[in-house]
């Protein structure tokens, strides 16, 4: 009776059997391969999600600087470099139109008036391209068939169980970041709406629509176009009534308009959950009736 107790309460503080080992490894490699594969497709559809809406923000400003400079039958094409995390400050390529870039810039927009630009009506061609590192992305790797030892199984699971605690405080950031970008192209997508709609709204109306709201002063008071009307409710909605009613714009915090000079400021703040994001556009309406 004395052996059999002994024989058992050693067999209770045995530790951990090498086929325990072995299952706990392969739980943890496919546990780990699994975080991974998630770690890895958040962050390059947050990266994707980044690049676009940088791209969206250099088409938004290469419009309006077409829009802004004055009719040029021998205007000639040319290439912007832009920083990804400063979308609205670029550089000139060189060499030119589709030159190239200095190091840090990874976005380009090649300009071009479609031929023959000397018509009465002109149409531009905006082109924004990623621009590539140039560095390896991947090295030879060799492969061994000596299989592992039980210390090598030890260290290995001790390092997944750490990997494992790290990696999950990864995807949960990851998981963030990505919502973040999720909310930026969201309301990026309804200011981009509005301008949509808005650039040839104005374009077909005259300035003496605007009279009555000079710069300094910010109305948000509806703006009545020559065939639409923009109105916002004050919190939520900006419509364009017409022959029908439409949402130019959802989320709208913000809205105001006032007369500059010749044009018309018109800005507004799209707020998607907790992030907001505003703009301000300058619109040239006709000079004269």
């Amino acid at each position: 009776m004395r052996a059999r107790f002994y024989a058992d309460r050693h067999r209770r503080q045995a530790g951990t059997t090498l086929v325990e080992l072995l299952v706990s490894l392969t739980i943890a490699s496919l546990a780990l391969a699994l975080i991974v594969g998630t770690l890895s497709t958040g962050l390059l559809d947050a990266t994707l999600a980044k690049r676009n809406t940088a791209a969206q923000t250099i088409l938004q400003y290469e419009m309006e600087q077409i829009s802004a400079s004055p009719y040029n039958p021998l205007a000639t094409p040319y290439s912007n470099c832009f920083a990804m995390e400063r979308p609205a400050s670029p550089t000139t390529a060189t060499g030119g139109y589709l030159g190239t870039c200095p190091a840090g810039y990874a976005l380009r927009s090649d300009v071009s008036c479609q031929q023959p630009c000397s018509s009465a009506v002109q149409n531009w061609n905006i082109v924004v391209s990623a621009l590539p590192s140039g560095t390896p992305t991947g090295a030879s790797v060799q492969l061994y068939q000596g299989g592992y030892t039980l210390v090598e199984v030890i260290i290995a699971v001790a390092l997944g169980a750490l990997l494992m605690s790290a990696l999950t405080s990864v995807v949960l950031t990851s998981w963030r970041a990505a919502e973040t970008a999720s909310t930026r192209v969201e309301a990026s997508g309804q200011i981009r709406n509005f301008a949509y709609f808005a650039y040839d709204d104005f374009a077909r109306s005259n300035l003496s629509a605007f009279a009555g709201c000079n710069a300094p002063a910010q109305c948000n008071s509806p703006i009545n176009l020559a065939t639409v009307t923009y109105i916002w409710d004050g919190s939520n909605f900006l419509d364009r009534t017409g022959q029908a009613t439409i949402h130019a714009a959802t989320n709208v915090t913000t809205f105001w308009w006032q007369v500059d000079a010749n044009t018309v400021l018109v800005s507004l703040t799209v707020t998607v959950r907790s992030y907001s994001y505003s703009q301000t556009f300058r619109f040239y309406p006709r000079l004269n009736p």
